[in-house]
């Protein structure tokens, strides 16, 4: 049985009891400052979430992409990150949900390793990764995310296959990027897992995609960036709140996951 750590992420939200008085008059503020705070609070913290969950604790060491975040201030650890639950190297040591990858071949997700130099190749390699995903029950995967320029090689190699229909208008038509029907999307914090890291992201020539099977991975929450009620110490003229993120992320049937590593996004016909 694998057991998995839920984690809780905070930000804060102050207000000095001068800014709120200066503020408190409808007709003469430009905006809310307590909501404005309250909503600056809340998008720093999601940016944080991503971060955390996506890079680990690459935002405090480049190349601790496979260790959960841990928080500079208190030394409180975070949920584990997608590069240690999807491995880029799934036969190592590392332990998942409290069992070891590397003792148990059954708890090892797939991995591919990617040496090609054209879009034919590349999407040759996709298709591979693909089918050895959907072996076994629990279907197929269902989510692509890549990083940005993996998302650019893919969208041109799609293209050179496009042909114009239209004598009129001329235009690319990928507003939905799908591959096996299934969503492609890229995120900037999607780490260069082949060398271990997130320096230089985005790596021109060593991109990242995975393919996740949401049937088996799932992130669940208590509280989704919500705000605690404003308290006032007794001794300064201020008040502050917290935007909480409690939850725990989990992973199963590890084989039906996937990672591409070391893509060559130079890759130009």
């Amino acid at each position: 049985v694998a057991f998995l750590n839920r984690g809780q992420l905070a930000g804060q939200v102050a207000i000095s009891g001068k800014e709120e008085r200066e503020n408190a008059s409808s007709a003469t503020r430009v905006f809310d400052l307590l909501k404005g705070k309250t909503k600056q609070a809340t998008l720093k913290a999601q940016d944080l979430f991503g971060r955390a969950l996506i890079q680990g604790n690459g935002p405090n060491t480049a190349t601790a992409i496979t260790t959960a975040y841990t928080s500079a201030t208190n030394g409180a650890v975070f949920i584990d990150p997608l590069p240690l639950l999807v491995h880029a190297t799934p036969s190592g040591s590392a332990t998942i949900g409290n069992i070891s990858q590397s003792t148990y071949t059954w708890w090892r997700n797939q991995m591919s390793n990617s040496a090609s130099t054209t879009f034919a190749g590349f999407l040759k390699e996709l298709d591979k990764l693909y089918n050895d995903c959907t072996k076994g029950p629990g279907g197929r995967p269902d989510l692509n995310l890549v990083d940005q320029n993996v998302f650019e090689l893919y969208v041109a190699a799609l293209r050179t296959q496009n042909r114009f229909v239209d004598y009129n208008k001329a235009d690319i038509p990928f507003e939905n990027v799908a591959f096996h029907g299934q969503p492609v999307t890229w995120d900037e914090f999607v780490p260069d897992v082949a060398n271990g890291t997130i320096a230089s992201i985005p790596v021109a020539a060593s991109g990242t995609w995975y393919m996740l099977n949401t049937q088996f991975f799932q992130i669940k929450h208590f509280l989704d960036f919500e705000p605690t009620p404003f308290t006032k110490p007794e001794n300064q003229d201020a008040k502050v709140a917290h935007i909480l993120w409690h939850g725990g992320i989990g992973v199963s049937n590890r084989r039906k996951h996937g990672v591409m590593k070391s893509i060559d996004t130079t890759t130009a016909s």
